[in-house]
């Protein structure tokens, strides 16, 4: 840590935990948004490459139906944290944000789950047509418009 400038105690006052916190739930909305070229299926990248890049995509997914659509917990950040009485809003977006983008990425990337190896390999097919660039566009987009609700009611009202 340079020890010119700041000190560390101005820069824990300057940044609290919850502007960090708020931070991380930009740049993982900006990471969705950035990813969905390079991890789709029909990417040019290498394997290497397009499956991670396919993992932030779905980690940053996670946490984002986490923090905006999933019941809060004690130990995370959560929209609740930031806006009193914090409802997603009652739209399909949300929804699919909340169970089946949720789900996708707790099971496919985040946990070695027993569903990512089902008994019937088609099932490993279906799933792999969400990573075609539409899908996950559309991923994106969901993604995208929770957050802007969740941006607006944050918005103080003049």
């Amino acid at each position: 840590m340079p020890t010119d400038g700041p000190s560390l105690e101005w820069w824990n006052e300057a940044l609290p935990p919850q502007q960090r916190a708020l931070w991380s739930v930009e740049f993982a909305i900006d990471q969705v948004e950035a990813l969905v070229d390079l991890a789709s299926a029909e990417s040019e990248q290498s394997d290497i490459v397009r499956a991670a890049c396919a993992e932030s995509f779905f980690v940053n997914v996670r946490l984002l139906a986490e923090f905006l659509t999933r019941p809060p917990n004690n130990k995370d950040f959560h929209a609740t944290d930031f806006v009193d009485g914090w409802q997603p809003p009652p739209t399909p977006a949300s929804t699919r944000l909340r169970d089946r983008w949720w789900l996708l990425g707790s099971r496919q990337v985040m946990h070695l789950s027993k569903e990512r190896f089902p008994d019937d390999l088609a099932e490993i097919l279906a799933d792999s047509q969400i990573t075609s660039s539409a899908s996950l566009r559309h991923i994106a987009r969901d993604c995208r418009e929770v957050y802007e609700a969740f941006r607006q009611a944050r918005q103080p009202t003049i």
